[in-house]
């Protein structure tokens, strides 16, 4: 469960997101196993170069409790922070590709890349999912 707000101020779109994710407890082998809560802030800024490039930046932090095995606590509360970097184009008026890049900087030291590619639907008959 989140919240996102955002402010445009052209070419620049600065946005938070805040947010509650729970974990339900669940009973394996007969154990109950929690494990815990998070609640996650994530501001960033996107600047559009031009109208085909958009480059981005953000800060993720999350924040998650301890886990408990039984009803007793097990571990510590766990902080964790990455930074966030990507570059999107667009490659036409229904299609993006978009390259991300995180680095922990808090917590786990990892790095992570990826991408995602979307494509619209244009045109599709919503009709036949009636």
């Amino acid at each position: 469960v989140g919240l996102t707000a955002y402010r445009a101020f052209d070419p620049v779109v600065l946005s938070t997101t805040l947010g509650y994710r729970p974990s339900f407890s669940r009973l394996i082998d007969g154990t109950k196993i929690d494990p815990s809560d998070s609640f996650f802030f994530n501001p960033s800024i996107a600047f559009a170069v031009n109208n085909e490039i958009t480059l981005t930046g953000g800060v993720s932090v999350r924040m998650t409790g301890a886990e408990s095995i039984d009803g007793v606590k097990h571990g510590t509360r766990t902080t964790r922070g990455d930074l966030e970097f990507g570059i999107a184009r667009t490659l036409d008026r229904n299609t993006t590709l978009d390259f991300e890049f995180t680095t922990g900087i808090v917590g786990d030291r990892s790095l992570t890349m990826g991408f995602t590619f979307s494509k619209a639907l244009d045109g599709f008959d919503t009709s036949v999912l009636r």
